[in-house]
Parts: C-alpha cells; sequence; structure tokens
C-alpha cells in the first residue's frame, strides 16, 4: 500500500460516503454522519428528523455515474444538534490525526489491518458550523476561472496543497448544488415541504457562464 491524497482535501464538507445494501439513503446518511462527525458515535435515529430534498448526478466516469442524494436535519426539529459537543470532537480529531501521522512515520502503519487503520485516522480536521451564505461561496470558489488559479479555503489547506504538490482542488459541484437548492427556500416549512430536486453535471457549465457573466 502506498498513501494517496484523499478526494476533496482540505475541504469544508458535507459527511458523507457510499450506500451499503440493504440499507436505506436515510440510514446511508445517518451512519455516515455518525462515523465522520460523531467519531464513531451513536445517534438515537428514532429522534432524528432528516428530509431528502435533493440528488445530483455525477458525469459518467470508466462507464459509471453516481447519485448522490442530500439529506437536511433542520435544528428547530432536532434539538439533540445543540448537544453536539465541537471542542471535543476537534480534539478527538487531533488526537487520531497524530495517531495515525506517528504510525506513518515509525513505519507501523503497513502492518495494520484495514479496521485498525481507520480506528485510529481521520478524515475530519475541524468540525465547524458555517453559515449558509458563507459555504455556498467556499463550494463555488473551488471552480474560479482559469485566470484566477487556485481559491484556497484557509491557510491550512494551502500549506498542505504546497506541501503535497497539489495544485488545484476538486470542484464542489454537488454540494454546491445542494446549498444553493436549500438556500432557494424562503423558511423552514418550504424546505421540509420541498421534493427532491434533481440536477446534474452537465448544469455546471450554465453556472460557469452566469459567473462569468456577473463577473463582467
Amino acid at each position: 500500500d502506498k498513501p494517496k491524497v484523499m478526494s476533496y482535501p482540505g475541504e469544508y464538507v458535507l459527511p458523507g460516503g457510499r450506500q451499503d445494501p440493504p440499507e436505506t439513503l436515510r440510514e446511508c446518511a445517518l451512519r455516515e454522519f455518525e462515523e465522520e462527525v460523531l467519531c464513531g458515535g451513536s445517534l438515537d435515529r428514532n429522534k432524528v428528523q432528516a428530509h431528502h430534498f435533493y440528488t445530483f448526478t455525477t458525469k459518467v466516469v470508466r462507464n459509471v455515474r453516481h447519485e448522490i442524494s442530500s439529506f437536511v436535519a433542520l435544528g428547530e426539529d432536532n434539538p439533540w444538534i445543540n448537544e453536539i459537543n465541537i471542542p471535543y470532537l476537534n480534539g478527538r480529531a487531533r488526537e487520531n490525526l497524530l495517531m495515525e501521522q506517528k504510525a506513518l512515520e515509525s513505519g507501523a502503519y503497513w502492518s495494520l489491518d484495514k479496521a485498525a487503520r481507520h480506528a485510529i485516522g481521520s478524515e475530519m480536521v475541524e468540525l465547524k458550523w458555517i453559515p449558509l451564505p458563507e459555504a455556498v461561496l467556499i463550494t463555488m470558489s473551488s471552480l474560479p476561472p482559469p485566470e484566477l488559479g487556485t481559491v484556497f479555503v484557509n491557510a491550512y489547506q494551502e500549506m498542505n496543497f504546497r506541501k503535497h504538490g497539489l495544485k488545484r482542488r476538486d470542484p464542489m459541484m454537488a454540494t454546491m448544488f445542494a446549498l444553493l437548492a436549500a438556500a432557494q427556500c424562503q423558511s423552514a416549512d418550504e424546505l421540509r415541504s420541498l421534493e427532491p430536486v434533481t440536477s446534474s453535471h452537465e448544469d455546471k457549465h450554465k453556472l460557469q457562464r452566469g459567473n462569468r457573466a456577473s463577473k463582467l
């Protein structure tokens, strides 16, 4: 095995991953939330009010097209959200990253099985609440006009891109379109009642032309 750069390095992303049959899309979303946000903790899933409101269809890569389904859990419907201990979870993430780095430096990492590697690692560097308009702008900045070059999220991402020789951020289109769909709702009730909106990779070109026109 050799280290490789994960997808969307240094980005603020929504928790998510592949659906493991026979789980439903909702069960998949909650499992990924537990794994990636709660660092392996668990939710009382019966108390979670999560609404499927958006699906993004990717372009075909190697004869495969993916559908990315997004769920929203509104704070007023989910009091448990306010009980999430962000400083504690960020501390856990830092501890896991340090353990993983030490194992890599010593070479012990390569003798661990998949479960052990997962136990000492962390996909998360920082958990943070971000206002919706700011989150939309962060995703849009992953698709800058060529003349602007790479627009970094923060100093941490810029430092690690230079360290690992990365030149470009991965396009955050799926997250961007989901956030835009949520931002267009005028109220929580409207978002709750929203039937799943679907868009595709082909919509990217419309958005890029619109951005350039407004830039002018």
